[in-house]
């Protein structure tokens, strides 16, 4: 059985504070084929059907992106995607190349980092469009997650969890999609991405509003979802212990099967 731990860390930055501009290093569109839009790295194929603009990938079958050892611990990531299956947790980001449990899930409609067992306020549905975005700021080690825009969670990663492994001397891996080899990839699901975008450091709350063009909630499959407030982020850290520990208990049954 795994050991959970949690360490949660609200700051000023969780609802938006001053930041350095990042720049934009990747961005692929998915536009029939694998290209960096503004850089030059293509992403790597792990299955599934390219379309106009999407990706269609079956569970274990989304992408993996072996980028530059510069985004290993202080980077942005931008999602634009849909899950078929949201029951018990779905892996959406990978940081450690598959060996650890380790990472961003979809749990159940909400975002959640386990094993910090921090989660948004926030819920989705299965097939609909989304927009997350992540960051982390290597010098205050601060990983903030937010879903079409609103802020979500935040936690000090002093134990490095969303810090990419190794792959090689030149590159870290971020799967995407992708569970990992510790649950025998039974925590991922089906989906659709349509845009994976990059930055080199951690975007400032107000950046990552206008991330991605908005949702637009008059299109069909697509939710808006309400900008949380801070009673609400506060409600969901002071509920953490009581909530995290029925996630724990559902983490632990489904790495058991």
């Amino acid at each position: 059985m795994k050991i959970k731990s949690a360490v949660l860390a609200l700051t000023a930055g969780l609802l938006g504070s001053a930041a350095s501009a990042q720049v934009l290093v990747h961005d692929y569109q998915f536009l029939g084929n694998l290209n960096d839009s503004v850089g030059s790295l293509a992403i790597t194929s792990n299955g599934g059907v390219l379309g106009v603009g999407s990706l269609t990938f079956g569970a274990n079958q989304g992408p993996t992106l072996n980028a530059e050892n510069s985004l290993v611990g202080n980077y942005s990531i931008g999602l634009r995607f849909s899950l078929s299956n949201l029951t018990s947790y779905r892996k959406i980001i990978d940081f450690k190349g598959l060996a650890s449990d380790a990472g961003l899930y979809a749990q159940d409609g909400n975002l959640i980092f386990f094993p910090a067992t921090v989660f948004g306020a926030a819920t989705f549905l299965a097939g609909r469009q989304i927009d997350v975005v992540i960051t982390r700021d290597s010098s205050s080690n601060l990983f903030t997650t937010y879903l079409n825009g609103a802020a979500q969670f935040s936690f000090t990663d002093s134990s490095n969890l969303a810090v990419a492994g190794s792959l090689s001397p030149s590159s870290v891996p971020f799967s995407f999609f992708h569970d990992d080899f510790a649950t025998a990839g039974s925590e991922s699901s089906a989906g659709v991405v349509n845009e994976i975008r990059v930055w080199n450091g951690a975007l400032s709350a107000s950046a990552v509003s206008s991330a991605f063009a908005p949702l637009s909630t008059g299109t069909p499959g697509v939710t808006a979802v309400p900008e949380p407030s801070t009673y609400a982020l506060t409600g969901v850290i002071a509920l953490t212990g009581m909530i995290a520990l029925k996630r724990r208990k559902a983490k632990a049954s489904a790495s058991a099967a």
